[in-house]
This record gives structure tokens, C-alpha cells and sequence, in this order.
């Protein structure tokens, strides 16, 4: 090859590379994609406040599709409860706090005075500090916990209370329909607008005169409007939600659950399903959608897929009353009984 080939090879070469690294792709080389914060929680399908170190309230983004496996058993093969605590009495209403990191639940005391129900007592359960009494002498049957408060199912009052989870102060926010005292408001669920459903029977009505004709279910929005929603079931007990907050189940004293369609104004519409189950009492749903349901004399949790088939049930404990999801991946199940605390672990988050 001559001297002017190669002059010229080279010259093609050192234009080339003279292109190549004044590139704008060279100079300014792909980064990997981060999303925003903002973007990274829109984007996800879940979102769940926590405490920071520093006591401020931030949005951490749980994606649950990622998590959430719908076609494996909720349960593992022959699970097993693990008892918590035995030295307490009837234990009703867990619910999980995301802000504390620590679930709440009621002690009622049948054997005391009745005179306005049972006196109750609230506990707290977590995994690093085990139970924990909160606060005496308070008419608690559920609760629920959103933000820095606690909804309280006070039959002491018969209404709905709220307790501020730092100061502990309460106070009744209802406890009234059209002029006439609830009986004793029970259990409750929220949706995603913080409408809070709950149910009325009379079970810790105690001596005093009924004034509502029926056990009803009732809405109550954050201006503290009441709705009645439901006036025909049987004692009406154990409420939830299911995730796309299209349908409500609500467990009644005719052994059954019924399954009700919601419409866009917060009633009920059609019942789209009805479940058989003794004496239903409170209930949770997994991210998958099952239904965990309590049978309070059989005591067993019984799990309804979405299709209102029963996929799976373990026996718990006699006189099992409640269930709820918390912990850090939301695994934890907390169950309440007249005869102990129990926890399960599941395999589908709730």
C-alpha cells in the first residue's frame, strides 16, 4: 500500500474520531432513568403514610401490584396462630396505625356495671413493644385509625368519638339520626374521600331505651354529616371494603354476609352476592381481594376470593370477633377473641 493510501486512511480516522467525541451522544451520555418523587408516587398503585425520623408526615409508595399475588394461597399450608397474650379480656376493633407503626384494639369488660355498655380499656400491640395500655374507661367497641387520629365506635356515647393519638384527647363528633341516639355503632371501614361506614346494632345497648326502630348502617363525611344507608339488617356487625371501593360487605345476625354494589353517592344498590357464614363478625381484605371473614362462634377465619368462593380457613380461637392487616408489609394479621390475641402471618399484604 502507498504512502498516500495511508495519509489518506488517516486522515478518515482522525476525522472520525474528532466527530465522534464532539457528538452531543458522547458529551452527553444516557443516564439511567430516575423518576421524580412526585412521579414515582403517581406511578405507583398504592401509597401509605408513615412517620419520618423527624415526626413529619411523608407519602411512601407501596407499589402492591409488585406485591400482591392473586393466584396463591393467602395463608401457608396448615398456618398455625401464634398467641400473643391470654392475660387480657374480650378483645374487639384492631386496626393498624401507618403513623404510629402500632396497632390498636378494645377491651370490654362484661363482668363490670352495663349501665352504658361495658367499660372498655384500648391497648396497643407492635412487634418491638408488645402490649401496651393506652387509655382506661373509655365505651370502645371497633376503631379505626387514620392519620394522627382514632375513630372510636363509642357505645359509651352511643355515637362516633375521635381520639388525637399524641394528646389523647377525644371528642364526640355524633351520636345522633334525625334527633334519635344510635344504639351501639360497632364496626367501621373508610374510603378513599374519608366517608366513614358504620354499622349500629344493639349489642351493647345494655339497659337503655332503643330509639332508632331498626340496627342500621350509616355514612358520616368529614363535615360530620350522617346518612342512613341500611335499615333492614339483623343486627348488621362486621364492615368492609373492597379495593376499588365499588362494593361493600357487610356481615348480619341471619348468619350471612351480603355484598352490596355502591354507588357514585355512597348507598348501597344491589346485593351482587351473599355469602353463608355463622355469626359473621369483623372482617378485612387482602391487596389480592379476598375477603377474611370471622365466624364469631364457629371460630375460624374463613377466606372468600372475590368471587365469594371459599378458598381457605383456619381456626383461630371460640368467640373470635375481629381481623386487620398492619405491620411494616402489611402481613401481620391481628386477631381479636374473647379469649386471646393472636396474630397470623399471610402471604398475600392486606
Amino acid at each position: 500500500m502507498g504512502s498516500k493510501h495511508l495519509c489518506f486512511i488517516n486522515m478518515v480516522l482522525v476525522f472520525s474520531m474528532i466527530f465522534y467525541f464532539t457528538s452531543p451522544v458522547f458529551a452527553n451520555p444516557v443516564q439511567p432513568y430516575k423518576a421524580t418523587q412526585q412521579e414515582f408516587i403517581q406511578n405507583s398503585s398504592d401509597t401509605r403514610s408513615i412517620n419520618s425520623h423527624s415526626n413529619n408526615m411523608v407519602n411512601v409508595a407501596i407499589d402492591t401490584k409488585a406485591q400482591c399475588h392473586s393466584d396463591i394461597p393467602p395463608l401457608p399450608v396448615n398456618p398455625t396462630p401464634k398467641l400473643i397474650t391470654k392475660d387480657l379480656g374480650f378483645l374487639e376493633g384492631p386496626t393498624w396505625s401507618s403513623v404510629k407503626q402500632q396497632f390498636y384494639f378494645s377491651e370490654m369488660d362484661f363482668d363490670g356495671p352495663q349501665t352504658s355498655g361495658p367499660i372498655s380499656t384500648i391497648f396497643t400491640w407492635s412487634h418491638q413493644n408488645g402490649v401496651n395500655k393506652l387509655i382506661n374507661d373509655v365505651g370502645t367497641n371497633g376503631l379505626y385509625a387514620k392519620g394522627n387520629e382514632l375513630y372510636l365506635l363509642d357505645h359509651a356515647n352511643r355515637g362516633i368519638s375521635k381520639m388525637n393519638l399524641s394528646s389523647l384527647n377525644q371528642h364526640v363528633i355524633t351520636n345522633q339520626f334525625q334527633g334519635q341516639h344510635f344504639n351501639s355503632p360497632n364496626d367501621a371501614v373508610m374510603d378513599k374521600d374519608e366517608i366513614l361506614y358504620f354499622t349500629d346494632p344493639d349489642w351493647q345497648l345494655g339497659p337503655r331505651e332503643q330509639q332508632t326502630p331498626y340496627t342500621g348502617v350509616y355514612t358520616l363525611n368529614k363535615q360530620g354529616h350522617v346518612q342512613l344507608i341500611n335499615k333492614s339488617l339483623n343486627k348488621p356487625n362486621g364492615i368492609a371494603l373492597s379495593r376499588d371501593e365499588k362494593h361493600i360487605y357487610i356481615g348480619d345476625y341471619s348468619h350471612h354476609i351480603y355484598v352490596y354494589r355502591l354507588t357514585t353517592g355512597k348507598t348501597l344498590a344491589e346485593i351482587t352476592q351473599k355469602i353463608s357464614i355463622d355469626t359473621p363478625d369483623g372482617m378485612a381484605i387482602d391487596c389480592a381481594g379476598n375477603l377474611y371473614a370471622t365466624s364469631h362462634n364457629e371460630g375460624f377465619i374463613k377466606i372468600y376470593n372475590k368471587k365469594g368462593n371459599l378458598i381457605q380457613s383456619v381456626f383461630i380461637a371460640p368467640k373470635l370477633t375481629n381481623v386487620a392487616f398492619g405491620g411494616k408489609d402489611m402481613q401481620t394479621l391481628l386477631i381479636t377473641t374473647g379469649n386471646g390475641l393472636f396474630k397470623l402471618t399471610t402471604k398475600v399484604p392486606g
